[in-house]
């Protein structure tokens, strides 16, 4: 018998496997050798054929944890509880003073980012301000009275757990009094 290069055992066994696995996965194979030379391997008898005893195809069994929606929303949670965030009040600057202003505008800094479902709550001399839009890191006062004023501003996740709170800022406004007037 004339011997074949490996290739060509492997490449028919191959092809035999991919057959078996796109059919009914026979557990019995029969090789055999043409006039030409060529290896066949089939599922039915052939004269002069050898047979082959076939294992189990092979399987692969994805890990449910790591394939569903609710283990990827999961890790994406525990992604999101490892973001530190940082919050600063850019906007007046701590221990400013302001002159004769009609209104102010505060301004908050959130690194790495404000994210859709995350919000500000603006504390001017302890009142919680409106946000203008969601998403909001500029907020307006006015109209602004003399004296101290302090602002703190903590951002929130959607859940209203607290991700990073502002140093409190406090400024200083000057308003005419009326004997200047």
């Amino acid at each position: 018998m004339k011997a074949f290069p490996t290739y060509v055992t492997s490449t028919a066994l191959a092809a035999a496997l991919l057959l078996a696995g796109a059919t009914a996965f026979a557990a019995t194979a029969y090789r055999w050798v043409d006039a030409q030379g060529v290896v066949h391997i089939q599922d039915q008898p052939h004269e002069g054929a050898e047979e082959i005893e076939l294992g189990s195809p092979p399987t692969y069994h994805a890990d449910p944890a790591n394939t569903s929606y609710a283990a990827r929303a999961t890790a994406a949670k525990q992604n999101d509880a490892e973001v530190k965030f940082t919050c600063s009040v850019t906007q007046p600057l701590n221990d400013a003073v302001l002159f004769e202003n009609v209104s102010i505008t505060i301004s908050v800094s959130v690194q790495p980012g404000l994210r859709g479902s995350d919000h500000l709550n603006v504390s001017y001399d302890g009142m919680t301000l409106p946000a203008a839009s969601p998403g909001a890191t500029s907020f307006t006062v006015s109209p602004v009275d003399r004296g101290e004023h302090t602002v703190v501003a903590t951002l929130l996740d959607a859940n209203s757990k607290t991700l990073c709170t502002t140093a409190p800022v406090t400024f200083y406004v000057r308003q005419p009094g009326l004997r200047a007037r």
